[in-house]
């Protein structure tokens, strides 16, 4: 059998050509051309860890949560690239952490209760994480990345992960 240069040559198998190259996937899926140009990939999820430190109570809860406590809360704040810049990045990290400083700096030794955002709903982790992806939403959208998901740990043990709507 002679071997053709998309496929592998397996001698002891009694298959024809034709079958191999129906058997096996020959061709590079041109979507993952990897190109430091703004090429197209499958894509990548890009993140930062940032943290807060602030007070809250939950409005009716039956227990010691409804009482004035705080929390370090960590955050972590995921884009998802379908592309890459002209150096290679789906987003600059630096760029990512000035825009979600801003927000989250908002909330950084406050009380949460009394935030704009949660004098209506109770300042829960689910809340707080909902909150922050809608205020990154729009200045975390381009052709190349959008926001994917924001996670909200109040323990090391405990926390809620917001994809949007």
């Amino acid at each position: 059998m002679e071997c053709s240069s998309k496929i592998k040559c397996i001698s002891s198998l009694p298959l024809n050509e034709d079958e191999l190259q129906g058997a096996f996937a020959v061709e590079r899926p041109s979507h993952r051309k990897n190109s430091y140009g703004g090429g197209s990939i499958h894509m990548l999820d890009i993140f930062i860890d940032t943290h807060f430190s602030g007070g809250h109570h939950l409005r009716q809860y039956p227990g010691n949560c409804e009482k004035p406590h705080g929390h370090n809360w960590k955050i972590r704040v995921t884009v998802r690239a379908t592309k890459l810049d002209a150096l290679g990045m789906g987003i600059d990290f630096k760029v990512l952490k000035n825009i979600v400083n801003r927000v989250v700096d908002e909330l950084d030794h406050s009380d949460l209760n009394e935030h704009p955002a949660f004098r209506e709903v109770n300042p829960s982790s689910e809340h707080i994480a909902m909150h922050i992806f809608s205020e990154l939403k729009d200045g975390l959208t381009t052709d190349r990345y959008s926001l994917h998901s924001v996670a909200v740990r109040e323990t090391d043990t405990s926390g809620v992960i917001y994809y949007g709507e």
